[in-house]
């Protein structure tokens, strides 16, 4: 079109359409607009007509170009932003749909990825002691940094030394250099139990909640729904602040509360030992 334009700047040009069939719709909107306004002459003859949607009789005579041009602009106009409002829509709505399915399965989904990591990475205990039974650790302890006494002094005695079992803290065994989450993930897979050591800077700490999750998704996707996930409650919590995770464990009856008195600190570490050697 452009170069018929530059013939016509320095002659008369006319273009001959007569008998041919022309389609007045939206996708040659563009090309209708060049013939009615361009300063070339086009031939029709009188009873040429143009196939269109935008008229009753589904034709329209080229000859009233002009007229069904505007006709054209405005209906395609609106069609146009109907297909753009359809899209945005559309794409706002499959948003939504997988941001719900994401977040539903978050923890599932960040539970496999830091598995298939490390066992692309070959890490040799999650390749073989986790399928073998035979885990370096008999459990992980998860618990709050201001809750450290009680997990690296009280449960490294009375557990750990007293009940002759080999415990995984954070701040003793994790790997220096490896990211936090995949030590997580591969120190829950490498123990036979996971404990939770449950209070409220517990559950007002990212990571304290993200070992839980991690501790729930390895029952339920690596031990075949064996219940591996135990809680230790060191101290009551207001029911608000527990999330529905913790609650769905106390409910299946997975936890010990701490007495903090001497009679029942016997009773409660050896359940404690029991629990971690079945």
């Amino acid at each position: 079109m452009r170069e018929l334009d530059e013939i016509a700047k320095s002659s008369n040009l006319t273009v001959n359409l007569t008998g041919n069939s022309l389609l007045c719709n939206c996708e040659n909107e563009h090309f209708l607009h060049w013939i009615v306004t361009s300063t070339i002459q086009f031939g029709f003859h009188g009873n040429d007509t143009c196939q269109t949607r935008f008229s009753k009789t589904g034709r329209v005579l080229m000859s009233q170009g002009h007229e069904f041009l505007l006709v054209l602009e405005r209906n395609c106009r609106s069609y146009t932003a109907v297909i753009v409002l359809f899209s945005c829509v559309f794409v706002i709505m499959l948003t939504v749909i997988v941001c719900g399915v994401v977040y539903r399965y978050r923890w599932k989904l960040r539970y496999l990825y830091y598995m298939t990591k490390g066992r692309y990475k070959g890490y040799s205990s999650l390749k073989t002691k986790s399928e073998e039974g035979d885990y370096e650790f008999d459990a992980f302890i998860s618990y709050a940094d201001e809750d450290r006494q009680f997990a690296l002094h009280d449960m490294m005695k009375n557990v750990e030394r007293e009940g002759n079992l080999k415990l995984c803290f954070h701040n003793r065994d994790f790997i220096p250099g490896f990211d936090i989450a995949e030590n997580i993930t591969n120190a829950i897979n490498n123990s036979r139990k996971t404990l939770c050591v449950i209070s409220s800077n517990y559950l007002n700490s990212y990571w304290c909640m993200y070992e839980l999750n991690i501790g729930r998704m390895e029952s339920i996707y690596s031990r075949n729904g064996e219940d591996v996930l135990f809680l230790v409650i060191l101290e009551n919590c207001s029911s608000s602040n527990i999330p529905f995770s913790v609650f769905d464990i106390i409910e299946k009856k997975s936890y010990i509360e701490y007495p903090n008195d001497t009679e029942g600190d016997i009773i409660f570490w050896r359940k404690l030992r029991d629990t971690i050697s079945m």
